[in-house]
């Protein structure tokens, strides 16, 4: 097994970046052993001592529980910074009671700091349910370790607040299942649409739903959380091989002069149009994937349509649930996502073209654009490794 090294500390395990793992079981808060796993065994912890290039800088003892967010801030900077810069614990093995200065270095990197035996699972899923059980424990009034604890307790104040008749208190959480809604594209004109399991609707909070919230009765003032993980995440993820099929494609390597070459789909041509793709450097770029490097464009305002692109947004995100969105850095964001914020949300300004992606040598396209609040990045692209057409349309975001 590896030992804990600087790079490990930022990394995040179990929601939380492992620093803050770190500060937790030295202090034993959040049900975390305070034992740590030394190289030559088992070791207990009196006290932490920063060191900033060399030089000692502060030092914690364990029953200063108080100074968590002090020690955090200091630990964070350790695994920011320089070769220098060090977390010391001191304390003594637990077999012999011998005492030691131990270099963090010195410790085993064990499961909750996502060394070997940490199971390898999908972090979005793992999510859902440590939220779902940390839910479940708050409904139940059930005094068990859970990760996020503090956070349901901030969302459950939010809907009250913001989004309940008065005197509402939770009264049962409902999985959704181990499901994807099924989104496809549909035309309605003049643009495309997204079906929601075939609602082609906004109001797309039932249908997202991860976690259903009811409040004031076993089936009453349903609210529905929408969980996602990462940084950047998937409004949509729904094949188009129906709509740019492998042959369509083919037509403009024949290059016949008296047959142009064109996508015949009705929903392909809207597309091509609403974002203003060019069709020929649309297919070059995956018949020609390999042998050059494609261009990034920026059409003008007459060569796309910001309305069909912004109404298509709308569909992509929908409105009339919560979102429950765990970051990279261990933090979770919470928010409300009504029909106002939906439409606030998507007023882009320019969009930019990536033919072959980033670097112009992808088997994919990309179109980015931005709002005041999102990042927004559609692209046409092969779910597999070795599909050399696009097989999907996907819409990420980042938010701002």
């Amino acid at each position: 097994m590896a030992n804990l090294k600087k790079g490990d500390l930022r990394k995040v395990k179990g929601g939380q970046p492992n620093y803050k793992t770190l500060v937790q079981k030295f202090f034993h808060l959040n049900h975390k052993m305070q034992e740590f796993r030394h190289e030559e065994g088992i070791f207990m912890p009196d006290s932490m001592v920063i060191k900033i290039n060399g030089v000692e800088v502060e030092a914690f003892e364990i029953s200063e529980k108080k100074r968590e967010d002090e020690a955090l801030t200091f630990v964070k900077k350790v695994s920011e910074g320089g070769t220098k810069d060090s977390i010391i614990l001191v304390g003594y093995f637990t077999e012999n009671g011998q005492i030691r200065h131990a270099p963090f270095t010195k410790f085993i990197k064990t499961e909750e700091f996502g060394g070997e035996g940490a199971k390898k699972e999908n972090m979005g899923n793992k999510f859902e349910k440590e939220f779902l059980w940390s839910m479940q424990c708050k409904l139940d009034c059930l005094c068990k370790p859970n990760v996020y604890e503090k956070q349901v307790d901030e969302l459950l104040k939010m809907i009250e607040d913001k989004d309940l008749p008065s005197n509402k208190s939770l009264a049962k959480v409902e999985w959704a299942g181990p499901r994807n809604a099924k989104r496809t594209l549909v035309d309605k004109p003049p643009a495309v649409a997204v079906n929601s399991e075939g609602k082609v609707t906004k109001d797309v909070g039932s249908t997202l739903t991860d976690i259903t919230c009811y409040f004031g009765g076993q089936k009453a003032n349903p609210r529905y959380l929408s969980c996602k993980y990462g940084n950047t995440v998937t409004f949509i993820n729904t094949g188009i091989t129906t709509i740019f099929p492998e042959s369509d494609f083919k037509l403009f390597k024949e290059k016949n002069p008296k047959k142009p070459p064109k996508f015949k789909h009705k929903t392909a041509k809207i597309l091509i149009d609403m974002f203003g793709l060019d069709p020929e450097l649309f297919a070059k770029t995956f018949n020609e994937y390999g042998n050059q490097k494609m261009p990034t464009v920026k059409p003008s305002s007459s060569e796309w349509s910001k309305t069909k692109v912004k109404e298509f947004l709308r569909y992509c995100m929908g409105y009339g649930y919560w979102m429950v969105h765990g970051l990279d850095d261990g933090t979770v964001d919470l928010y409300q996502v009504t029909e106002t914020a939906m439409n606030t949300s998507v007023n882009i300004g320019d969009i930019t073209i990536q033919y072959g992606g980033v670097q112009g040598k992808g088997k994919r396209v990309n179109i980015l654009c931005e709002s005041n609040k999102y990042k927004f990045t559609f692209n046409f692209r092969g779910k597999q490794s070795d599909a050399t057409y696009p097989t999907h349309i996907m819409c990420d975001y980042k938010k701002k």
